[in-house]
Parts: structure tokens; sequence; C-alpha cells
């Protein structure tokens, strides 16, 4: 059996999100249209066990002082990352 271990790999995925009026609570309408938009997400897939899992974790080693490593990871999960 092969016992080969691949690396998380990076995939994207188009998502439709809307503009939503906080003050009327509902969509946003502009010219009488909707505003509905598309972006572009990034994730990490797991190709192991046989099957592409999205949500793969990733980690690394640190030594030392890591209270900047922790602001910048911090910032990254703010964005988008983690």
């Amino acid at each position: 059996e092969d016992k080969t271990i691949f690396p998380p790999k990076p995939e994207t995925e188009s998502v439709t999100h809307n503009r939503i009026d906080r003050i009327k609570g509902g969509t946003l309408k502009i010219n009488e249209a909707d505003q509905l938009f598309h972006s572009t997400e990034m994730y990490f897939a797991n190709e192991n066990e046989g099957e592409i899992k999205h949500g793969a974790g990733l980690f690394f080693l640190a030594k030392g002082n890591i209270e900047k490593l922790k602001t910048a990871l911090r910032w990254l999960s703010h964005v988008g990352i983690g």
C-alpha cells in the first residue's frame, strides 16, 4: 500500500456575496438592482487519506521570542488566513 503523504495544496473557489443595507435590513439596491458580487477565496486542501478535504491545517515551529510572530499571525487571521 502506498503511504505517500502529500503537503496541503492551495485551492481557490469563487464565492458569491451580497451588499447589505444595514438601515433597511435587506440587500442594498443601486439602480433597482441587488448588489451581488463574487470574490475568490483561497484555502488549503488535504488530499491525504484518499480524498480531497477542505480546511487542511498548517503548522510551523518557532524558537525564541515569538511576540512579533504572534502579532503577524493574529493579523493574518483577521484578513482571512487562520
